[in-house]
């Protein structure tokens, strides 16, 4: 069989690099094939003369390429001289006497090639020589580079960090752990738990060996780890291990080797002695994984720690009644630590430097929205400090909900269940829940009062039901409220935060919304959605509307995003909406976001129970409008939308007086071109959403309604939709008459 035109190409590659001098090629009978290269190593003028760097670089070094047959799906694998200087950093796990196989990129070498080409990684060959000899192959400022073990099979949770603090030179320290391996390839994921002592009891290891159980190809068990301190060396401490080694252990003997070499060997023996004592009292039975992890000190602390010490583990099996002193031939394999879950290892990942939080969330609402944005957040590191919900799950449930079907069906509340979820982000820690009507909620209760009561909580309503935001609006609570919801079945979205002291206030923000809606055309009647209502039960309340995960996670990740900027940033004083528009192709999504200043409460004269909030929007035009007219009175439209269960009025636009109107110093008249054809047109855009509330004029002076404002009042009596609405901007705010509407 002869190579493939794709080794063929790479072989051309490879001579036609600038560093390489001269290339031979052994042609295998599977179709693979080693090349050898011999690399300039471009040493300086004096190491060149004596043919080596101080580092043991000759100045051409033949590199063996081995192609495999499959390639370009498994990328060349590059080895040097067996006897090349293997204490040099960046050089990946063999055994001793083996060909040395250097690391020459960071990542995977098949990923490098497929995006930059196989020269890219001949180039990073060149260079990997070249900074071998110079020494400079990492630089201690960094940090040092633990010893690679990309390919192992094994993996423990743990924190170095942690680990570190619990020194006892010259003795062991052993941990629990739990593990989990496979029947079938022996691949095994663990993970240290807290609480060390410093020997193991023959109870404790008969219990540790009988708890053995299958699940499935998988067997789980609890264990242990222990770590092994190096004896000190005077003063100073242990002694500072500062030349790298590849990982060469593969048997207990080779551990024993190595631990001897680090200082190690005391606390070794110990713990080695203690697992003969233990598992000679134990009957014979199935072999039992153990960690056993030797503590390194570098010179430096490790790249992303703070510790100087390298921890380095390996899983051995322990077959009682059989301990470890004679089990030198036994195999041991590495075992790879990866860090354990923390809020700061998923800040990390989540690329979050700033690991301040400036804010606390809670929810209102667990569903299909709540459920995304929740799940977000607790990715990122931050959990929640409040979940709200007295829903339980419906099978319908599994087209949107973050969480899984095999969930489903049981009694537990949605607010539980993903509070259980999220613990598992958090160490554990279960966020605090409210399992009952959020129109209920106990806000001065003492579980829920400290979050409730900070100017630095937000409470983030994600039901999209008006009763939750009327009651939220209403209820006496320090946090901001902030809400999200999707609009026209999927094809819109909204964000909203309330300002500081709550103002302007969730139910305003959704009015400005609802007039951004209207202005870009796509604002739709409540109605309208209930006619695409789809049933999912038996009964009228079995029913959801219809839209895909996909597109609720669309506006879940825009809210995602908008609510971790908060953690770092906190709050400002201004109120703020975002209102999502998906493309037609569904595949995108354009947010459009305003600040929206404070609101202005009206005088209601008399006082008979209603609150006319006129928004910034409105606000700021009546006063350009104003400003405009200094010395005389003015006025306009006010549009809007009436909140009868609340008895409140929210202002959110004016219209401007037409032409024909009158003003003078003691009055204003409203005058009538074209104005019944402009509001018949507001009106229809705001599908009963919004529409026209009645009229506003100025006053000159701090003074609240006129004669004449309540008789002119009194004509609008019954003629609009809710109520009637006249609105006075006086010098010093607004003053405002209320009548009853139809």
């Amino acid at each position: 069989m002869g190579l493939s035109s794709s080794i063929q190409d790479a072989l051309k590659k490879l001579k036609a690099h600038p560093s390489v001098t001269q290339v031979t090629v052994i042609e295998l009978p599977g179709g693979d094939a080693i090349a050898s290269a011999d690399f300039d190593t471009n040493l300086a003028s004096t190491w060149r003369a004596a043919g080596i760097s101080p580092t043991g670089v000759r100045a051409t070094e033949t590199v063996e390429y081995y192609f495999p047959p499959d390639y370009p799906y498994r990328a060349p694998r590059p080895t040097l001289r067996p006897d090349f200087n293997a204490t040099l950093p960046h050089i990946n796990p063999h055994q001793s006497g083996e060909r040395v196989p250097p690391c020459v990129v960071y990542g995977s070498a098949l990923e490098v090639m497929h995006n930059d080409g196989v020269e890219r990684l001949f180039d990073q060959m060149a260079l990997w020589l070249e900074h071998a000899a110079e020494n400079k192959l990492i630089d201690y400022a960094q940090g040092w580079e633990p010893m690679r073990r990309d390919q192992c099979d094994d993996m423990l949770e743990a924190d170095p960090d942690g680990l570190a603090g619990d020194a006892v030179l010259g003795s062991v320290k052993v941990y629990p752990a739990i593990i989990a391996w496979s029947r079938e390839t022996g691949a095994s994921y663990g993970r240290n738990r807290r609480k060390a002592r410093s020997a193991l009891s023959g109870k404790e290891f008969s219990k540790l060996c009988a708890g053995v159980r299958q699940e499935g190809d998988v067997l789980i068990a609890e264990t242990l780890l222990a770590v092994c301190w190096p004896v000190p060396e005077g003063k100073a401490g242990p002694r500072i291990v500062d030349s790298y080694q590849p990982d060469t252990v593969r048997s207990y003997a080779d551990l024993r080797q190595l631990a001897e070499q680090v200082g190690c060997e005391q606390a070794l023996s110990r713990f080695s002695a203690n697992i003969d004592t233990v598992a000679s009292a134990v009957a014979k039975t199935n072999a039992l994984p153990i960690y056993i992890a030797l503590a390194v000190r570098r010179p430096v602390r490790l790249i992303g720690l703070s510790t100087d010490y390298e921890f380095l583990v390996y899983r051995i099996d322990v077959s009682p009644p059989k301990g470890l002193t004679a089990a030198n031939e036994k195999l041991v394999s590495p075992v790879l630590i990866a860090a354990s879950m923390s809020s700061a290892l998923l800040h990390r990942t989540s690329g979050i430097d700033d690991n301040t939080s400036r804010i606390q969330l809670g929810f209102v609402g667990c569903g299909s929205l709540g459920s995304k944005i929740a799940v977000h957040v607790a990715r990122a590191g931050y959990s929640p400090a409040l979940l709200v919900d007295n829903d339980r799950f419906s099978p319908h449930n599994a087209a949107r909900h973050a969480l899984y079907p095999s969930q489903f069906g049981r009694v537990e509340s949605k607010s539980r269940l993903l509070a259980n979820e999220i613990a598992s982000f958090s160490g554990g820690r279960t966020p605090p829940i409210y399992e009952k009507s959020v129109l209920t909620l106990p806000y001065d209760d003492k579980q829920f009062a400290p979050f409730l009561s900070s100017r630095d909580s937000v409470l983030l309503n994600t039901t999209g039901s008006p009763s939750v935001r009327h009651f939220l609006a209403a209820t006496p609570i320090t946090a901001r409220i902030m809400e999200a919801c999707l609009l026209n079945l999927g094809s819109a979205g909204l964000l909203t935060l309330e300002g500081e002291y709550r103002n302007p206030s969730t139910t305003d923000l959704m009015a400005r919304v609802f007039e951004r809606l209207r202005q870009a055309g796509i604002l739709r009647a409540p109605a309208s959605e209930h006619l695409s209502m789809v049933g999912v039960g038996v009964g009228c309340n079995s029913v959801t509307l219809p839209m895909t995960d996909a597109n609720i996670s669309l506006i879940a990740a825009g809210v995602g995003q908008a609510t971790l900027q908060l953690y770092p940033t906190g709050l400002s004083e201004a109120g703020m909406l975002a209102v999502a528009r998906l493309s037609t192709d569904g595949m995108s999504v354009d947010w459009q976001h305003e600040a929206v200043g404070k609101t202005h409460v009206a005088l209601v004269e008399p006082d008979d129970g209603w609150s006319v909030r006129v928004l910034d929007e409105a606000h700021r035009k009546m006063c350009a409008d104003v400003a405009a007219h200094p010395a005389v009175e003015t006025g306009g439209v006010i549009v809007g939308r009436v909140s009868m269960p609340l008895r409140e009025i929210t202002i959110v636009d004016v219209l401007d007086a037409p032409p024909d109107s009158k003003r003078t110093a003691s009055a204003f008249v409203l005058g009538t071109k074209g104005m019944a054809e402009r509001v018949h047109v507001y009106n229809e855009t705001g599908q009963g959403v919004l529409w026209c509330l009645g009229t506003w004029h100025s006053h000159l002076m701090p003074a609240g309604p006129s004669a004449v404002d309540i008789a002119t009042a009194k004509t609008l009596e019954g003629t609009i939709a809710g109520a009637a609405v006249l609105v006075i901007h006086r010098p010093d705010g607004y003053s405002a008459i209320v009548r009853d509407g139809y």
